[in-house]
């Protein structure tokens, strides 16, 4: 029987060597000696998310069951969603690009409380436009 947790746990990792190995280094420029690299948040997101792949694929669970197609499905229109995303990005730039995915997010994740999904609505894609465009005077786009 396939391993949920361990199979996760190989994607994970997978995407997370692919940003580093092939993704970055094709896709952003770097800028040596310049002490806010534009390579690095991504370099460092890369190394997070493999790291997390490989904890997934070494503590995982021996009782996880293959994920119900519901879910397959969601998460299948959430790549859709971020494909669709990475196609509208230097069309509608940063903003509203990162608020359409915060609600696919939020469909997929079935957030109830309103408050809460009003606040991740506006303040993630905000605070990272503000992080990275003002405080870091780096463009999104």
């Amino acid at each position: 029987m396939i391993n949920a947790d361990r199979l996760q746990g190989v994607i994970v990792l997978g995407f997370g060597c692919a940003l580093l190995l092939w993704l970055v280094p094709a896709h952003v420029t770097s800028v040596p000696g310049d002490p806010l690299d534009p390579s690095l948040f991504p370099k460092v997101a890369g190394w997070i998310i493999a790291t997390l792949g490989l904890l997934l694929v070494v503590f995982a669970r021996s009782d996880s069951a293959v994920p119900a197609r519901q879910e397959v499905f969601g998460i299948l229109c959430f790549i859709t969603a971020l494909v669709v995303a990475a196609l509208f990005l230097p069309v509608l730039g940063f903003l509203p690009v990162a608020c359409g995915l915060m609600i696919a997010s939020l469909l997929l994740l079935r957030e109830r409380r309103p408050i809460w999904a009003a606040l991740t609505l506006v303040g993630v894609p905000f605070f990272v436009w503000f992080l990275f465009v003002v405080l870091l005077g780096r463009p999104l786009s």
